[in-house]
């Protein structure tokens, strides 16, 4: 059992952890990422969602539950082409994945969140 000064410095260490990451994390989109080439965003983008993907199917999810419109606003935050690269990350996943299932999701709700945009003007 912890005693109470350990628990408080241990949620001490994991805030610091945590500001830390986010520290990194706009460092990244901040600095990096817009420094990169057009390639280098694709290669990015298809690294990144590979994992994701892999991470999902690892934990007994589907891999495909990943793309949510939640998380397509929050990437077109990001990077506003991502659309234009969808066709770059899909080659260079080759056969990895149902690409087909994956534009199909990607394109419906890049369509359900510029609807609600042109309705909100």
């Amino acid at each position: 059992m912890y005693s109470k000064e350990e628990l408080e410095e241990i949620d001490k260490r994991l805030r610091k952890v945590s500001q830390d990451i986010q520290k990194e994390e706009k460092l990244f989109w901040d600095e990096e990422y817009p420094s990169k080439s057009r390639e280098e965003r694709i290669k990015h983008w298809a690294s990144s969602l590979y994992r994701s993907m892999r991470s999902q199917e690892e934990v007994g999810q589907s891999a495909y539950s990943i793309y949510k419109k939640k998380w397509l606003e929050e990437v077109l935050k990001v990077e506003p082409e991502f659309m234009t690269f969808l066709p770059g990350v899909v080659k260079i996943w080759g056969g990895m994945w149902d690409h087909v299932k994956i534009e199909k999701r990607i394109l419906k709700m890049y369509k359900q969140i510029k609807n609600s945009e042109n309705h909100s003007q």
